[in-house]
Formats: C-alpha cells, structure tokens, sequence
C-alpha cells in the first residue's frame, strides 16, 4: 500500500511539474525520451529483484550495470556519456 501511495504521489508531482514547465515556456517534455529512461529503470529494477537474496552491494552493482548498459543499447545515453563517467575522464 505505501508503495503504491508513494509513486501515485510522485507521478501526481510529475505531471504537475511538466504543468507548470509547459505553461511558462511553451516547451512540451519528451514523451519518448521518458519512455525509455523508464525502460531502463523496469530492466534495472528487476535485475535487482531477482537478487534480493544476494549483497547488497553486488545487486547495487549489478544494477548499476544493466541500467547503463540497456541505458546505451536504447540510445537513452551515448557512448560519450559513458566515457564521461569514468574517472580521470575531463568533460570534452
């Protein structure tokens, strides 16, 4: 029940924000863009379902994995924006 309660009142943030946004600017939010970062969360987040018997820190990990790599296979992120994530790496 709370869980429920709490993404009901989450997406109910959302969507007032994008409210607010589209009535000041005029700019309409990326439906399709949205779409696929919630792909990537869903793969992700049953990823780490099924690992809910093992460390945390290795389906935090693994999550982590398979979030970024749906994220690149989807073209939610570039390979650029990987390279940017790994450490030393400079904002080219």
């Amino acid at each position: 029940g709370a869980a429920i309660g709490t993404v009901a009142t989450e997406v109910s943030i959302m969507l007032a924000g994008y409210g607010m946004i589209y009535r000041s600017t005029h700019i309409r939010p990326n439906l399709r863009l949205l779409g696929k970062a919630l792909f990537a969360s869903c793969s992700m987040g049953i990823v780490v379902y099924l690992l809910r018997d093992a460390n945390i820190v290795v389906a935090f990990l693994v999550g982590t994995v398979v979030y970024l790599g749906v994220a690149y296979v989807i073209r939610l992120i570039s390979k650029k924006d990987l390279q940017n994530l790994l450490p030393g790496k400079e904002d080219a």
